[in-house]
């Protein structure tokens, strides 16, 4: 046999015999995944979840009561949003802390289209056009959460603007504001429950003491049954990581493709566990984030248990998430997000407590960063709420 072509032979079954292994090893690792008894239990889990989160939400606690779901009328406000002039989307950068503000009337009737149908979703009896998903591939979530944030400052922006001359009506717009807030914190999808956590604190802090000072007897009520109805229906310490999760499994069941990128793979090669198969080695990754979840999930729900130990324990999941690199909870702050978690809650505990100073109650509020009630100190007419996270404080004087 001619000597190049004995060694081309030699090299085609070199290669024959290097790729082979890598092909059967994709296979087996494929076919495995497909039946794998502990995947099926995650997805299992998965939709299981899905169907317990399927009514989640604030109700409607106002009238009018209105059709359909409240996520048409986010995405409306969206929409309208996006025609804003350029001096009222500066204004409301300029607004970025949860101090209360005020825009001026030019401002206001610019921003009025989205503003109020931001108020109209606080009034519709459905949270989800039903038979929409909230995990998995077909969810859909709102298309640029940065523009949605700046439909809330609005909504403040407006209240302030009529606090003066129309206290009551900058009342009612702020509880409107609260409603749908809560909305996005309890059934958003994804990071929308984020948004809606941060959005929370600032309407509940632009809900002041000047306004509760003039506020009638029969609003500080129907804040105070708002404000109830919202913390009954809050979710538990991690659920953000819990639907994140469910997403995960789903999205890696359902999903037609699924690419290294959408994964938060670097390269394919870190997939070679699982055959170089994105799917198969997020599988692996999810598997694993689920299992550490509910190793952690039962002590961090725990009554009693202190917002220090929260911070540590779910340093050490983050830090289990990370080693796996995959999926989104491996790049994720979970600590930050326990943060705007705890932070919401305390907001509507401040409130509920000045709500109930306001009345003449006693003031009596758990304190979530703490391990019992909110600090009060009173003097005569006036009184301090204090959590014991120091920049979340309530200062109430009664009217004159």
């Amino acid at each position: 046999m001619d000597p190049t072509a004995e060694y081309l032979l030699r090299r085609r079954r070199g290669l024959l015999f290097l790729v082979l292994p890598i092909v059967v090893v994709m296979f087996v690792a494929s076919w495995l995944a497909r039946d794998d008894p502990q995947w099926r239990a995650a997805v299992d889990w998965a939709r299981a979840q899905e169907r317990r989160w399927s009514q989640d939400g604030c109700p409607v606690v106002s009238a009018p009561l209105l059709p359909g779901d409240a996520r048409e009328e986010f995405a409306e406000a969206l929409r309208l949003a996006r025609s804003w002039p350029s001096d009222l989307r500066q204004e409301l950068s300029d607004h970025a802390d949860a101090e209360p503000f005020a825009l001026s009337t030019e401002q206001v009737t610019a921003a009025a289209d989205a503003v109020a149908a931001l108020r109209r979703a606080a009034h519709h009896t459905e949270n989800f056009a039903i038979g929409s998903r909230r995990v998995g591939p077909d969810c859909k979530p709102l298309d640029d959460l940065l523009e949605f944030r700046d439909v809330f400052r609005a909504l403040r922006g407006t209240a302030g603007n009529r606090a003066a001359v129309e206290p009551r009506a900058a009342f009612a717009v702020l509880l409107d504001g609260l409603v749908a807030a809560a909305d996005l914190a309890t059934a958003g999808i994804g990071i929308e429950r984020l948004l809606g956590g941060l959005m929370l604190q600032e309407v509940a802090t632009a809900i002041d003491d000047p306004l509760l000072r003039a506020a009638e007897p029969i609003d500080l009520e129907h804040l105070d049954t708002v404000l109830s109805r919202i913390l009954a229906c809050w979710p538990p310490e991690g659920d953000w990581i819990e639907r994140e999760l469910a997403h995960t499994i789903l999205f890696l069941e359902e999903a037609e493709t699924v690419r290294a990128e959408d994964i938060g793979v670097r390269s394919y090669w870190q997939t070679w566990v699982a055959g170089f198969s994105p799917r198969g080695y997020a599988r692996l990754a999810a598997q694993a984030q689920l299992q550490q979840w509910q190793r952690v999930e039962p002590s961090l729900r725990l009554p009693g248990t202190s917002h220090a130990d929260r911070i540590t324990m779910l340093s050490g999941l983050a830090a289990s998430f990370g080693r796996q690199q995959a999926g989104s909870l491996a790049h994720v702050d979970l600590v930050a997000t326990l943060d705007i978690h705890t932070k919401a809650l305390t907001a509507l505990q401040l409130l509920r407590g000045a709500v109930q100073f306001h009345q003449g109650r006693t003031i009596d509020v758990p304190d979530p960063f703490g391990a019992g009630p909110v600090q009060v100190v009173t003097d005569g007419a006036r009184a301090n709420l204090q959590s014991v996270q120091p920049d979340l404080r309530r200062l109430c004087e009664r009217r004159r």
